[in-house]
Order: structure tokens, then sequence, then C-alpha cells
């Protein structure tokens, strides 16, 4: 059983929101429902259950979203960090790079192409049933960031990919590329949980 969320959530408490900020917490809200729809009753040995060898189970996608979004969290904290320090306000959320719009699309599903996962990002063996906390903690920590990037121009600010130092992306795209990520996978584990032969079982 997943931690239940609630209502829709500011990225500043006193105050309105940047609709591009709003837009990223929307997402999230959207991603930690479809996170509910996919888990809620499910026992431990449906969320270990594997479609094949070498497949992964529902719980091998949590924890490969979450030791992502772990890796990305010191890089966004860098970014914030060097935007307020350089005063890089304003701007509009529709800036970004090229190839930061490339890993959008390339993330989103239905998935068209697969890309091998980093060792960095690859899942334990056997992950434990944690991992689906660990998910929605995790956001809870993405929803800080969001608001630490109140007043900040999301085009400009630039930071590096973990996973491709070379894939430079704007604050504002890194965390649209981490939604399209837990978006990608969640898709991903629902077709696991669809598979025929899937045990499901209450916890």
């Amino acid at each position: 059983m997943t931690e239940r969320i609630g209502s829709k959530r500011s990225a500043v408490q006193n105050g309105g929101t940047e609709p591009t900020l709003q837009k990223c917490l929307d997402e999230l809200e959207t991603i930690e429902s479809d996170l509910r729809a996919l888990t809620d009753g499910l026992s431990g040995t449906g969320l270990r259950w594997r479609p094949g060898s070498g497949a992964w189970s529902i719980l091998h996608c949590m924890e490969h979203v979450n030791r992502t979004t772990e890796v990305y969290l010191p890089n966004i904290d860098a970014a914030i960090e060097r935007g307020r320090r350089r005063k890089t306000i304003g701007g509009k959320f529709s800036r970004g790079t090229l190839l930061g719009s490339w890993r959008i699309l390339s993330l989103e599903p239905p998935v068209k192409r697969r890309f091998k996962a980093p060792k960095t990002f690859q899942p334990l063996p056997d992950p434990d049933r944690d991992a689906v906390g660990n998910f929605v903690r995790l956001r809870s920590e993405l929803r800080e960031r969001i608001g630490r990037s109140s007043g900040l121009d999301l085009g400009r600010i630039r930071l590096s990919s973990p996973a491709m130092k070379i894939l430079r992306v704007s604050l504002g795209q890194a965390f649209r590329v981490l939604a399209a990520h837990d978006r990608r996978h969640l898709w991903q584990a629902h077709n696991v949980k669809r598979n025929e032969a899937f045990p499901g079982g209450e916890s």
C-alpha cells in the first residue's frame, strides 16, 4: 500500500505559484496518482513478479527511477544554488537545450526506443518493497527543489545529465526529464501487471 498523497501542493507557500512550476507539480501529482493505481492492494509476490528471465518486476522499475532521481538531485541542487548566486532570474520555461527537448521526447511512453540503463541506475537483483515508499519520498524532495526554483530563469540555468555528461539540459528540462522517466517506467510496470500470468493478490 503506498503512502497516501494529499491534495495538489503549491511550489510557493505564500503567494502564487509560477505557471511553469505549477506544471511540474501537476505532473508529479499525476505520476503519484498513477503509482497508487498501479500498486494499491498488490502483494509482495505481485510487486516482485517478473514476466521472464532478465525482465524487470514492478519493484525493479521503482528502484531504477529512484536511483536515477537520487543521482540527479545533487546536480539540481548545484544548479539552483548557482542560479541564486548569479541572480539568474526571470525568463520563460519554454527555453532550454535542443538535446534536452530530444531527451524528454525520447523517454515518453509508449516506448518506441529502448535504452540500456547505466550501471549507476541499475536496480538491485532483489529490490526491497521500500522502493515504493521511497518513490513517494523522492517526489516530495523534488517538490522541495521546485519550490526553491521559484523566480529563477528555468531556461538559462543549465546542468549536465548524470547519465551522459555531454547532455546539457536546462533546470526546467531537468524536472521534465525526471517526470518523463517516471512515466516511462510506470508504463513498463503497468505492462508487467497486465501480463496474463501476473499473480496479483492482496497485501
